[in-house]
């Protein structure tokens, strides 16, 4: 059986990210399949990608993969006059994607 979970990270974002793969990759039963998918916007550092990565290192039933998202139809989205964000960030934004990425995905 596969469990699918999604997570949505920034450069800012990666390390609670990994402590929460690393959560799921240490208490995970190997009677399931963990496909992991973090969507980040486009150019996120190598660094935070291989951080995210590692972060299920060693656990043969986790596979993770990191999508990197354009942002660009998301960055005016909920954006004050003065540049503050109204209600969420543009990475955070990403959430309104999932269902368009992930079409193959019955339930993530």
């Amino acid at each position: 059986m596969n469990i699918n979970v999604c997570f949505i990270a920034d450069d800012g974002y990666i390390l609670p990210t990994s402590v929460a793969i690393t959560s799921i990759c240490q208490n995970s039963s190997d009677e399931y399949s963990y496909n992991i998918n973090i969507m980040t916007p486009s150019g996120i550092s190598y660094v935070s990608k291989r951080n995210l990565i590692d972060a299920g290192h060693g656990y043969k039933n986790v596979n993770i993969n990191v999508v990197e998202c354009d942002v660009s139809e998301l960055q005016l989205l909920h954006k004050n006059n003065d540049n503050r964000y109204l209600a969420a960030t543009t990475t955070a934004l990403l959430k309104f994607k999932i269902a368009e990425i992930f079409k193959e995905v019955a339930v993530v």
